[in-house]
């Protein structure tokens, strides 16, 4: 007798993980089926457009930094002004991006592919159609909090966009 009373608890348990499994299983197949396809081309798309656009910026140079306070001041006075003028200025602030002449879209998508994207100041540059980026937030925090010289952190910059200052 309880032999048959544990077969039918364990068949209707069975029976109750299948019941309550094929409205799961029938929304998963329903995602594989009908959205995953669009959800697949629209990255596809937008993978495509932002390579196009990245081609069509080729050779660009950005110097990126964000509204924090320690150093926002610094880099507005004592970096900004040493600058190449073939260095763009990408403003971060809060989460949005600022800066002229630029698909902010797209330059957003570049700034989430940072290898070390919650460090800025933060260098970019387009080459070959691919990003190329690096932090200089050591370089730049060793200068403000301990007195390092600004030059050797402005020759960095221009070493990494070998850029020369006439």
């Amino acid at each position: 007798m309880k032999i048959i009373r544990n077969t039918f608890d364990v068949l209707g348990g069975i029976l109750l993980v299948i019941i309550a499994g094929i409205p799961v299983l029938t929304i998963f197949f329903i995602y594989l089926i009908i959205i995953y396809p669009f959800d697949y081309y629209k990255r596809k798309k937008s993978t495509k457009e932002y390579n196009a656009y990245l081609a069509t910026i080729e050779g660009a140079n950005f110097f990126c930094y964000n509204n924090r306070k320690k150093g926002f001041n610094y880099i507005q006075e004592e970096i900004l002004p040493q600058l190449s003028p073939d260095i763009k200025i990408l403003f971060v602030n809060s989460r949005r991006i600022e800066i002229d002449g630029y698909d902010f879209r797209h330059l957003s998508t570049a700034l989430h592919s940072f290898k070390n994207y919650s460090n800025f100041p933060h260098l970019l540059k387009i080459r070959q159609g691919k990003t190329v980026d690096a932090s200089i937030s050591p370089q730049f925090f060793n200068c403000l909090n301990n007195g390092a010289r600004k030059e050797v952190l402005i020759e960095k910059i221009n070493a990494f966009f070998n850029v020369s200052i006439l």
